[in-house]
């Protein structure tokens, strides 16, 4: 009788501690998971995101790189340049020969191409390569320049700005004359401006040999001087 008694004492003493563990089960399962299960469109946390403090300089966005809209960096609103009368525009076309003849008359002048794919216009003496210029009268203009001789004998190149007024006849006494005698080597001709004259319509740059050999001209340009009106004058 004392055996089966402690045999009956342990099974309840058994009994009891698995009810016990059994509660605590229950009591885990009722916890939720926050972690997100895969396939899930919840973002972990999305309802605790940072909201910007009231004392941030950043704007949203900010970070990305601004986009150029109509009426900003020179664009009108129909997509066309702004005039900038501020800038400095070339007036002359193709001054580096590297588009060929473009923008000059083609019935002399000879491109050469250097060892380097430099490109320059080689002239004899010839009134025959020019280039119209739009300018405005009394503007001063100032005209940059390379040359170098070609072929012998040694020569001196020439630059001659011829003005015309508006029935063709040239303005000898306005007339621009640039000589310069080059050596073998790219050399700058000596600085010079010019202002253009009242009565002048329009204009002529021409390219020469002041010689018999021939000469070579490159990275030719005339740009408005700053400071100085544009305006055109009355004739």
């Amino acid at each position: 009788m004392q055996v089966k008694g402690r045999r009956i004492w342990a099974l309840a003493i058994a009994g009891a501690l698995l009810i016990m563990l059994l509660c605590l089960l229950a009591g885990c399962g009722t916890t939720q998971s926050t972690q997100t299960t895969p396939g899930s469109t919840q973002a972990p946390d999305q309802e605790a995101v940072d909201q910007a403090s009231p004392d941030s300089t950043q704007a949203p966005g900010q970070e990305q790189k601004e986009q150029t809209t109509p009426g900003q960096d020179g664009i009108t609103p129909n997509g066309e340049q702004k005039a900038d009368t501020g800038k400095k525009v070339e007036i002359l076309k193709n001054g580096s020969f590297e588009m060929g003849h473009y923008g000059w008359s083609p019935q002399e002048g000879t491109i050469v191409t250097e060892d380097d794919g430099n490109k320059c216009m080689s002239v004899k003496y010839s009134w025959g390569l020019y280039q119209f210029l739009q300018v405005h009268q009394g503007q001063t203009y100032e005209i940059t320049c390379q040359v170098r001789q070609d072929q012998e004998p040694i020569s001196t190149a020439r630059m001659c700005i011829i003005f015309y007024s508006k029935d063709h006849k040239i303005l000898n006494e306005r007339t621009v004359d640039i000589l310069h005698i080059p050596g073998t080597q790219w050399e700058d001709i000596p600085h010079t401006t010019f202002t253009v004259p009242r009565g002048a319509a329009f204009t002529k740059l021409f390219l020469l040999s002041n010689g018999h050999g021939s000469v070579c001209f490159d990275n030719i340009s005339i740009l408005p001087v700053a400071g100085d009106s544009a305006e055109a004058e009355k004739s």
